[in-house]
């Protein structure tokens, strides 16, 4: 919270689900993680921010309704990071859907349209945008997770100083390396239980079913097919598909690699929560060096303790 500012712990009865926030909302730590004008629309939403502990700083030190008031009507004019993933869920759904039903005539337009809005949001509102995926519980894991994998990329590549024509393959590949398997992704995030042999040859096969995909409607980016194809391959070569090492892997593929691997372990599934930020964190430390790049890994834990 602001150095100064009295605050108090949310309660149920500070907000009404649907309307703009009219204040910010920050942890114990005083680290925010609601900027004001973001919509709760979920009980579940609100549930977790309570269980979290969030705390509002009252604007002049004090409650007062004018305050709120021009609070609010300031929400108001601000377009809500909760919406604006909302409208993005949509439109990879829409967007990811004809790719993985092989329907004639699908182009990649709609996509790098998106993937431009998905690290415009990154730079504005990361800390909001990674709050909406993490609180939202009800949302289809095919579209909060590739989403997440992109914010968490653009995060890195824009720490790394990474061109612009870098950032864009990477945040394309990041919403697109599963769109071979999105129906079987749906199955796997709610099975509570091992893969059968032919859920695990599908999964091993996704990156390179993905990438023919990906060719047929047109898209010809070098690097972004690149990255589709090796984004499950590690260092120490125990992935798939060609189990490459650390020299045949570049940095971007590893950049996703490492956001993909966070995002799994930290979005829930139907049969278990996720893990905890904090210890999803602690074991990509763990295994730095092994399955991912230390240096990444040690970049990725600052910047993700920013948010």
């Amino acid at each position: 919270m602001p150095d100064g500012a009295a605050h108090s712990r949310l309660t149920a009865d500070d907000l009404e689900l649907g309307n703009p926030l009219p204040w910010d909302l920050y942890d114990a730590r005083g680290t925010l993680i609601v900027a004001s004008g973001a919509v709760i629309n979920k009980e579940a939403q609100l549930l977790r921010l309570l269980e979290r502990g969030a705390y509002r700083a009252a604007a002049d030190g004090h409650d007062g309704v004018d305050a709120n008031e021009a609070s609010t009507a300031k929400a108001a004019s601000i377009v809500s990071p909760f919406d604006e993933i909302e409208r993005m869920k949509t439109t990879l759904g829409d967007a990811l859907r004809p790719i993985h039903d092989r329907i004639e005539h699908t182009t990649p337009a709609a996509l790098v349209s998106l993937a431009r809005e998905v690290r415009h949001l990154a730079w504005k509102h990361a800390d909001a945008a990674l709050g909406a995926l993490l609180l939202d519980t009800e949302a289809r894991y095919t579209e909060i997770h590739p989403l997440m994998v992109a914010i968490i990329g653009e995060l890195i590549a824009r720490r790394l100083d990474l061109d612009d024509a870098t950032r864009d393959s990477l945040c394309l590949a990041s919403l697109t390396s599963n769109v071979s398997m999105l129906d079987l992704q749906e199955v796997l995030a709610a099975q509570d239980g091992p893969l059968s042999d032919k859920q695990r040859r599908a999964v091993r096969a996704h990156p390179a079913v993905t990438v023919r995909l990906l060719e047929s409607i047109g898209v010809d980016d070098a690097d972004w097919l690149t990255i589709v194809r090796d984004h499950h391959e590690r260092l120490d070569g125990t992935g798939y598909p060609g189990g490459k090492t650390a020299d045949e892997i570049d940095q971007p593929t590893r950049i996703v690699a490492l956001a993909d691997r966070y995002s799994a372990m930290v979005l829930p599934r139907e049969y278990r929560d996720g893990l905890h930020a904090q210890q999803a964190i602690r074991e990509i430390f763990l295994e730095r060096g092994a399955e991912v790049d230390s240096e990444l890994a040690t970049l990725f834990i600052k910047e993700m303790g920013v948010y």
